[in-house]
């Protein structure tokens, strides 16, 4: 279970602003006395699945994002043919979190029911968490605070749920002063490296292949519009300097001390593997969590000079 958790999080570009728990691995719903014929189709339609995930799992980052926006149909299929048997939960898990962060959100909301009536209980917990999510994507932030409040009452291991929440509660309100440093080891303010302009600001763990190809998918949607900011909380000169070739124009700054990585912490509220904030050429917060695409039609990053 903990691979298959592993491989679906890998499957998310947007979300992973916290970090999930990995769900119990009790009540394994592949084993069980009774193996119908239907649930034999719904084991073969889920190991396709799993093959399908693995396989797009090891490809480079480009080509596994082409793999992982295809699978929709493949999911749809498998989850048609295991519901209504104890491992339909699984199915409509991945098929929310496909909808979720592949299409916009659509679809998502009836994948949930469906995890919340199957017969096995695994998962549902974790189908919560996505369900704040969709609320919070859906600019419901009043239901999404409610809901990760009990989540987090009924399971503390889930409280991180709280800080993404919080994350979506900040726009709007005055972004936080930061700075960082340099390759060169020289002290930037946000403010001055983005010169006044709209800039994304993306909190990255390390660098590596992943990572910068997240951020050049930012880059290349943000364009002239703005300036693409990344905070490192891991990373030396070395680096810094072989991305900054891979993401011409972008800023990227390195925490250097734990001081600087907590007051990284305690004025975004949030600080986890590629977290996605957007701020306007005011400095408020315009948006939080959102994908490249949606850049383009982002009022924060179209407005008028000032």
């Amino acid at each position: 279970m903990r691979l298959l958790l592993a491989i679906c999080c890998a499957l998310i570009c947007v979300s992973g602003c916290a970090q999930r728990p990995t769900p119990e691995a009790s009540n394994d719903p592949w084993q069980g006395a009774e193996d119908t014929e239907a649930l034999a189709k719904a084991r073969v339609a889920m190991e396709r699945v799993d093959e399908l995930l693995k396989a797009a799992a090891a490809l480079p980052p480009k080509e596994r994002l082409v793999a992982q926006t295809r699978l929709g149909p493949d999911l749809v299929e498998a989850a048609t043919i295991a519901e209504g048997t104890k491992i339909a939960n699984r199915a409509f898990w991945l098929l929310a979190q496909w909808r979720i962060h592949f299409n916009n959100g659509k679809g998502a909301e009836e994948a949930l029911n469906k995890l919340d009536a199957c017969k096995d209980s695994g998962l549902k917990q974790l189908g919560r968490m996505m369900r704040i999510e969709l609320l919070l994507r859906e600019g419901r932030l009043v239901q999404a605070r409610a809901q990760a409040e009990r989540l987090a009452k009924d399971i503390p291991d889930f409280a991180g749920i709280l800080a993404i929440v919080g994350l979506y509660e900040q726009i709007g309100k005055k972004a936080p002063q930061q700075d960082g440093l340099n390759a060169a080891g020289e002290v930037i303010k946000l403010a001055e490296g983005t010169n006044g302009r709209p800039y994304v600001i993306v909190f990255v763990d390390k660098l590596n292949p992943d990572s910068i190809f997240f951020m050049q998918r930012y880059q290349a949607a943000l364009g002239s519009r703005g300036v693409l900011v990344s905070l490192v909380t891991d990373t030396g000169p070395a680096q810094m300097i072989e991305a900054q070739a891979q993401l011409p124009s972008a800023l990227i700054l390195r925490g250097g001390s734990e001081e600087r990585l907590t007051a990284w912490r305690n004025s975004w509220g949030i600080l986890s593997d590629q977290c996605v904030v957007v701020v306007d050429g005011a400095g408020m917060i315009a948006a939080a969590q959102i994908g490249p695409s949606d850049l383009a039609v982002l009022p924060a990053l179209n407005a008028p000079p000032r």
